[in-house]
């Protein structure tokens, strides 16, 4: 799904484009959009789900892409959508009044964005935001809702993605609270190479913010995470150099709650396809 350069521009012959003004794709077939899918998702949940469950949920979804800062969703507003996505990162922030935004949660193509809209809370409390351009799917909310009182499997995926948030959201506090920055740095590095791939678009001032902590301590820990050959950093972009390396600096908690993901999403998160190793 290739970004348009022009809003609303729409290209003939059944070939999807984006629809700038809210990031739908128009001009696909929704029959052959659902047999796309059901060929190859990268979503997690939407693999995991019978054949039956993927194409009612395919049917009601349209194609989305997304750059990097677009928001999904805003504290106090209504989840009017869920977005399913293939690919890219989706951060969960809290806005703190005096201190900024801070990032409490990670979402990839492990799982879905507007969850509370599922459980009972139709209003969002934390900002959703895209943090490195995403494409994938969204359906309304109360549609999705629907189709999940009726499938008794569908019901147990949603279970198992609240269940993998809520441990990462108890991970996250802890690490936090209780782990230097170093050890912080190559838990997140990790957690978002299993979403997108080893070579992460991602500036040092992203990094700092997303962990609360400043851009100069950041930037130390990084300097010294590339003289010891775990990173590389060019051209506003961090690259994962050895992988083994940066799961031994990392605090227990990137492999505790690996633990947990792999427990519940088996073999949906790692490597991604089509990527190079950063070493």
């Amino acid at each position: 799904m290739t970004p348009t350069t022009a809003g609303n521009d729409t290209r003939r012959g059944g070939i999807a484009v984006e629809d700038r003004r809210d990031g739908r794709v128009t001009g696909m077939d929704s029959a052959a959009a659902s047999r796309a899918v059901l060929r190859a998702s990268g979503n997690a949940l939407l693999a995991m789900m019978t054949r039956a469950e993927r194409v009612m949920v395919l049917r009601a979804a349209e194609p989305v892409s997304y750059p990097a800062g677009h928001v999904l969703a805003v504290p106090g507003e209504p989840i009017r959508h869920v977005y399913l996505p293939d690919a890219g990162l989706v951060s969960l922030l809290a806005d703190l009044p005096e201190e900024g935004m801070l990032e409490v949660g990670l979402i990839g193509r492990e799982g879905l964005v507007g969850l509370p809209a599922l459980l009972g809370d139709p209003v969002a409390s934390l900002r959703a935001m895209v943090q490195i351009a995403s494409h994938g799917r969204r359906i309304e909310a109360a549609t999705l809702q629907m189709l999940a009182d009726g499938s008794r499997n569908l019901r147990s995926l949603l279970r198992q993605f609240s269940m993998l948030m809520l441990a990462q959201a108890a991970h996250g506090a802890a690490c936090n609270a209780a782990h230097p920055l170093e050890q912080r740095i190559a838990r997140w590095l990790l957690s978002v190479a299993d979403r997108v791939g080893p070579n992460l678009p991602l500036t040092q001032d992203h990094l700092a913010a997303m962990l609360g902590a400043r851009r100069p301590t950041v930037n130390l820990m990084l300097q010294q995470m590339r003289r010891a050959g775990l990173v590389r950093h060019a051209r506003a972009q961090l690259a994962i150099a050895d992988r083994a390396a940066l799961e031994a600096t990392a605090c227990p908690c990137y492999h505790r709650l690996r633990a947990v993901q792999e427990r519940l999403f088996p073999g949906r998160l790692g490597e991604v396809p089509g990527q190079m190793s950063g070493g």
